[in-house]
This record gives C-alpha cells, sequence and structure tokens, in this order.
C-alpha cells in the first residue's frame, strides 16, 4: 500500500520527502478505506511526459508554469472506469497555477448546452468573481515575465483610444473556455473555439463591435460584418487578444472572429467554424443533448473551477499534433486500442486556503466505436477527380467500374477491385461515360468524347472500328449521344470551337442528311434532346445566349427571341412538359440569376442570388416535389432552393468543396454529397446539413453510391489524393 512505498522511499535514501510539508499535507487527506493510492510530484509529472511530446509542445511546457506541488489520489479501479480523487497543494508564494481559482466558488459549467456535440476538447474555468481571478492570474504571469502582463492592453487601449477592460472584461461573468471541434487534420487550430460568458452577452457583443471598428479605421482595415442566420459575425483585429485578456492558454485562437450565441461571445479562426457552430446549436446538436456525454458526465462531479474534457476517440489528431513522431506512430499503429476509450476528464476546484480537490476520471468503452470499412482498396497509377462509373458487363450483367486518373490513364476495374485493363489516351473526358450497343446485337461498347475526339471502346478496351474519331476541330462543348426513337440508332453529336456542330453515326462516318449551316458564333453548352408532341427538339445554346431548338436533320425549328446571358460553368436542365409552354431551360447566369425559358419562348426571372458568390451549382430534386430544384455552393455554405425562392436547406461548412454537390437517394431519403479534395474527405448529409454515420470518409474525387455485387448491401466509390480507389460499405 501507499505507506509502504512511502517508508521504502525513506529507507532508500529519499527521506526528504517525509519531511516535505506539502507531502505530508496531501497525505493526510487520503481516505482510510482505498486499496490503493497515487501520490504525484506535478514538476516530476511534467518532466516524464515531456520525452513523449513534439519538440514545439515541449518548449510549450516549459513556458507553462507549475500547476501545483503535491497531489495525493484515491484510486477506485473498475473494468470499465478508473476514479481518481484527492487533493492537491498549491501555494500563492510559489506561483502555482492552479493558485488563480483561490476562493473562487465551483460553478456548474453551462457551456455544454452551447457547445457542438462533435466537440473532442474542453478546457472550462468556471469562478464566481473574474476579476480577482485575473488579478491573480496578471501578477503571476508579471512575475514570471519580468514585466508587466497588462502591457500590451494598456498599449492597445491608447492606441486605439479603447477600453478593454470597460467593454469586455468587465462583463465576463462565471464561466470561460477553450473548445476544439473533432479535427480532421492535424492543424487542430482551424476547429478551436473561446468560449466568454457573460453577464449581458447582448451589451459584451455591441462593444467589442464598437472596438473592432475603432481598430479598423485606425488601421484602414474594411471587414464587413458577415450576416449568417440571425446572427453575426465579426472580426476584431487584435493578435493575441485573447491570451492577453484570459492567460497564455487562450492563445489557441488569435484570429477573433466573433458572434453571440445566447449568453456566451464565441471567438474563432474562422467564420466557417462559427457558422457550422451556429448550425449545430439551431439544430440541437449539442454536448448537453449527446447520450454518451451524459452518461459520462453523470460520473464526474457537477461543479468545478477547472474542468478538462478529452473524447479519446475524437481527439486522435489533437494527441498527434502534441505527440512526438515516436509516440504519434504508436498511435497510429494501436488506433483500435484509443478508440475503445470514451473519454477523460479532469477536474479542480478549491476546497479551503491552499488545498484543492482533484477529481480524475477514464472511462473505458470495450464496444470499439465503428470504423468505416472498406471491402477493398485499388491503388491505380495517379489520382483522380473522376466520378467512377458504373458499366454493365454484358455477358454476366456484374457492374464495373470505368475512371480516369489525372494522366488521362483509363481503366476498366471489376466488382471484387481488380483492375481488367488500363489505357492511355491523349485528354481527359470531358463528356458523360455511355454504354451503347453499336452493332445491335446486344455487345455493349464504352463512349466519351474529349477536347478533339470521339472514343468508343469495347469491353476489353480495344477501340471499336473507325474509332476514335479526329474532330476537325475543338469542341467547344461535351458530346451528346441521340437515340431519337429508342431503336438504338445512336448518334454522336459535339459542337466545335469554329461555330458548327458535328453529328456521327454509330459507323463513326458522318451522318447523312445533316444539313446544320455552320454559325459565327459558337455553341457553349452540351446539347440536349427533347421529344415535344412527337417532335424532336435538340435544343442548342450559343456563346452570345441565342437559343435554337433544332430538328433531327439540324434545321432550325424554333429560334427563341429571348436571350440568356449563360455561364458554362453553371450549365443548364431541360425541363420536359407536355407542351412547348410547359418544357423549359433552368439555369443560372453569370449575374447569378436564376431563369427559366419556355420552348414557347416566355423567359422568368425567377430571383437573384444575390448574397452568396456562386463556385458550383446543380440542378435536382432534394425534397417530395416532382420539380427540380437549385442547390448551390459559395461562401462556405450550400444552399437548396426551390424555382419561386422558398430555400430548402442552408448551412455552412468547414471545408472547401472541390465538386458541385451530388444528390443521392437511399434509405428512403434523399441526401447530399460533397468532397473536399483538399482534406481529402469527402460528406454525405441530411437537408439540414448533420452528417449521416460514419461520414466523412476518407476520398478526394466525387463518388458513386451503388450496389456493386448486386447483393442488396450499398457501395460507396471514391479515389482518394494518393490514387487509391475506395470500395466503402454502407450499412
Amino acid at each position: 500500500n501507499s505507506l509502504k512505498v512511502v517508508h521504502s522511499l525513506a529507507e532508500t535514501g529519499s527521506s526528504s520527502i517525509l519531511a516535505n510539508n506539502s507531502f505530508t499535507t496531501v497525505r493526510k487527506t487520503s481516505s482510510k478505506n482505498v486499496k490503493s493510492r497515487l501520490f504525484v510530484k506535478a514538476t516530476e509529472l511534467t518532466k516524464s511526459m515531456e520525452k513523449f511530446m513534439s519538440e514545439r509542445t515541449q518548449l510549450d511546457i516549459h513556458l507553462f508554469p507549475e500547476t501545483s506541488s503535491w497531489i495525493e489520489l484515491d484510486l477506485d479501479i473498475k473494468p470499465d472506469e478508473i476514479s481518481m480523487g484527492g487533493f492537491a497543494i498549491a501555494n500563492d508564494s510559489l506561483n502555482h497555477w492552479i493558485s488563480i481559482f483561490k476562493n473562487q466558488e465551483p460553478m456548474k459549467p453551462t457551456i455544454f448546452n452551447y457547445l457542438p456535440n462533435q466537440t473532442a476538447f474542453v478546457l472550462h474555468y468556471g469562478f464566481s468573481n473574474f476579476r480577482s481571478l485575473r488579478e491573480r492570474m496578471v501578477k503571476r504571469n508579471s512575475e514570471m515575465l519580468g514585466s508587466d502582463f497588462n502591457q500590451p492592453i494598456i498599449q492597445w487601449d491608447s492606441v486605439y483610444d479603447i477600453s478593454i477592460e470597460n467593454d469586455f472584461l468587465n462583463w465576463i461573468e462565471n464561466e470561460v473556455a477553450i473548445s476544439i471541434i473533432e479535427p480532421e487534420r492535424v492543424n487542430v487550430k482551424s476547429e478551436a473555439l473561446v468560449w466568454v460568458n457573460s453577464s449581458d452577452a447582448m451589451t459584451m457583443m455591441s462593444h467589442l463591435k464598437e472596438m473592432a471598428l475603432h481598430i479598423d479605421n485606425k488601421e484602414l482595415l474594411d471587414f464587413r460584418t458577415i450576416s449568417y442566420k440571425n446572427y453575426e459575425i465579426q472580426k476584431l483585429n487584435i493578435p493575441n487578444f485573447l491570451n492577453s485578456c484570459l492567460g497564455n492558454s487562450f492563445s489557441v485562437v488569435n484570429e477573433n472572429y466573433f458572434t453571440q450565441i445566447e449568453d456566451f461571445i464565441v471567438f474563432s479562426n474562422s467564420p466557417a467554424t462559427l457558422q457550422w457552430c451556429i448550425d449545430r446549436y439551431e439544430n440541437g446538436k449539442t454536448m448537453s443533448t449527446d447520450e454518451s456525454f451524459k452518461n459520462f458526465t453523470n460520473r464526474i462531479s457537477g461543479t468545478s473551477n477547472l474542468f478538462l474534457y478529452s473524447n479519446i476517440s475524437k481527439s486522435i489528431n489533437i494527441y498527434s499534433h502534441l505527440a512526438s513522431s515516436e509516440l504519434k506512430n504508436e498511435i497510429n499503429e494501436n488506433l483500435e486500442f484509443f478508440q475503445k476509450f470514451q473519454g477523460i476528464a479532469i477536474q479542480v476546484s478549491h476546497e479551503s486556503d491552499e488545498l484543492y480537490y482533484v477529481n480524475n476520471f477514464i472511462k473505458y468503452n470495450p464496444i470499439n466505436k465503428k470504423m468505416p470499412n472498406t471491402i477493398w482498396e485499388t491503388p491505380i497509377s495517379n489520382p483522380s477527380s473522376f466520378k467512377p462509373v458504373i458499366l454493365k458487363n454484358h455477358y454476366t450483367n456484374a457492374k464495373e467500374i470505368f475512371i480516369q486518373d489525372t494522366a488521362n490513364v483509363i481503366y476498366l476495374i471489376d466488382s471484387k477491385g481488380n483492375i481488367l485493363w488500363h489505357k492511355n489516351i491523349e485528354e481527359s473526358i470531358q463528356s458523360e461515360v455511355t454504354q451503347v450497343d453499336i452493332y445491335n446485337n446486344g455487345k455493349l461498347q464504352i463512349a466519351f468524347s474529349t477536347l478533339h475526339y470521339i472514343y468508343v471502346l469495347d469491353r476489353n478496351g480495344n477501340y471499336v472500328t473507325n474509332y476514335p474519331i479526329s474532330l476537325p476541330e475543338a469542341a467547344s462543348a461535351p458530346m451528346l449521344i441521340a437515340d431519337y426513337d429508342n431503336t438504338n440508332n445512336i448518334r454522336f453529336l459535339i459542337p466545335s470551337v469554329g461555330g458548327d456542330v458535328l453529328n456521327y453515326s454509330s459507323t463513326g462516318l458522318p451522318t447523312k442528311g445533316w444539313k446544320y449551316e455552320k454559325s459565327t458564333t459558337r455553341v457553349t453548352q452540351k446539347l440536349a434532346f427533347v421529344k415535344v408532341n412527337k417532335k424532336d427538339y435538340l435544343i442548342t445554346i450559343f456563346e452570345d445566349g441565342t437559343i435554337k431548338a433544332l430538328n433531327r436533320r439540324g434545321e432550325t425549328r424554333i429560334k427563341l427571341k429571348s436571350k440568356l446571358n449563360f455561364s458554362p460553368k453553371f450549365g443548364y436542365i431541360l425541363e420536359k412538359g407536355n407542351n412547348l409552354a410547359s418544357t423549359y431551360i433552368l439555369t443560372m447566369t453569370k449575374k447569378q440569376d436564376i431563369v427559366r425559358i419556355s420552348l414557347s419562348d416566355e423567359k422568368e426571372n425567377l430571383f437573384s442570388i444575390s448574397t452568396d458568390s456562386v463556385a458550383y451549382i446543380n440542378y435536382s430534386n432534394i425534397d417530395d416535389n416532382p420539380q427540380s430544384e437549385i442547390i448551390t455552393v459559395g461562401n462556405n455554405k450550400i444552399t437548396s432552393y426551390t424555382i419561386d425562392n422558398q430555400q430548402i436547406s442552408r448551412y455552412s461548412l468547414r471545408q472547401k468543396v472541390s465538386f458541385p454537390p451530388y444528390v443521392y437517394q437511399f434509405a428512403g431519403r434523399k441526401l447530399l454529397g460533397f468532397v473536399s479534395s483538399s482534406k481529402n474527405k469527402i460528406y454525405l448529409a441530411d437537408q439540414k446539413g448533420e452528417l449521416i454515420s460514419p461520414f466523412p470518409l476518407k476520398g478526394a474525387s466525387p463518388f458513386t453510391i451503388t450496389d456493386i455485387n448486386n447483393d442488396g448491401r450499398l457501395n460507396l466509390l471514391t479515389i482518394d489524393t494518393d490514387g487509391i480507389l475506395f470500395n466503402y460499405t454502407l450499412e
């Protein structure tokens, strides 16, 4: 037991430990009924930790003051948890860090009502008198620095004609905290937040906005308020503001974007992170509603002065950020083991004089956190931004996968992940990849176009006779494959930069009877085919905004008087109706106007998207209405609208989206998929922006969801930044 350990130390020349007042004080606090006790000297613990830390973390530890002197902990060890409760000694004269909480009443944290449920780490301060706490913190830090810790605040007040004490510090009530959302990469600062509780958060927000305005005017800066839902996001352009006000622990946020969420002012390094937090709060996805966290907190004290919490399974990237390369490798090699720990909590509360109650709790969950499951992973030669295309093996009816990599190599891969063949072509594919039956014998070929060629290959990767077709001039838009009467009488139609629209039959030769007259302006959108009242219409949209509908011979059947300021990157959708008046083109113009034009030449300016700079758009059905909706990506937000300007959903992103979003339907609902290639992550979310478990997953290309093995189970196919094709199984 602990007494035997103490006597053993004394007998081996460590008798000074028994004469140490701090040690004997905490020793007297230990319970007589526990089987195991742990005595810790804080300085030695810190030194022993250094060898497991990165060089940067070691420097931070050296700069960090001693937390306390001796700590005594009574151990209660169970199969699935460890509790360690006891007392620590912290002396004012020795500048022990936790002494800043002396005479502070422990507080019940309210912050968990606002923290996102995907929070991985929290460091929370609870206090009854912030002024007293800060005076102790400033005094201790000034003695350590050898200069006035308040000097930056004094200087900022003078330079910018502001009062940080009156307009910020005096409004802090009972809580401040640091939180880190589960990081998707090692750079944890992008996911960090600082929370400041105020007795009047609205007034504090107003004062901070005034301070920000003073600073921007002085520095000739022009930051525009970001309005998101019913919230304002501002920026305070003072580096090191938070650590100067609250202490060095709060240096994790220095960009100082801020907003108000109920009784808290929340700071972040990114407005997108604040928007994401707002979404989580608005949707009720907070830590206080998370069943796992509620069960965890049932085993710890409801009040504290200091509360450190880490969800271990969500904090792997945080640990990797802090750890030495050796420890980082150990973590990666034993990831499954770490995933079995639900969380760890450390609480400190002032008890009396120099005594502080310390409570540690570790929860072990033997049911491993469910990890994404890949059926197979197939490396290809290069990365890819290509959305995998599912093709049919006409011999076996099995599904196969067609992709192209960044070096323009195309692949056909079977449902088991085996590469059947690969072939280098000269250019990237511009059109859809489609299977055709050139010989009308039930055997399928693969057809697509590039900038200068039309390709048709058989299932073994061999070119069909007369292919590839070398175009007389470069294509100005992707190819359309038309089968007018569903008789397998295939036509390949592709516009060219010289103002022509080329038409080839399935034999690879120019189609006889094609009478299109070359134009002085080129077609810049893919042609579309529709049949209305038994008449054919080939829709052609020109660079100058002219719209024509051709017959199958290439002759103009309709030329609309209305013109549109089309944007090639936004494309369009052709909605078929019962007549020309109800058949229309839906698009977004270069000015971001949503416009609809019927084939009877009726133009409607439906609405404008003026608040967001749209990067990508998709026209898809995302609700129960049969009409298509408009889904836009811009300014770190995905928004979907009906054609009568009703906003269906809008939610913020913490990542840059790399491609247009796609709508997927399975399990009885429609979901939105998007990709962040820079993060090597793919996402699938519902209409409220809530990620579906187990997303995000590793991947960097647009993804395809299908039942690849025809076994009733859905699979997801994507390619990551290392050029690996993943086949995930979705439960």
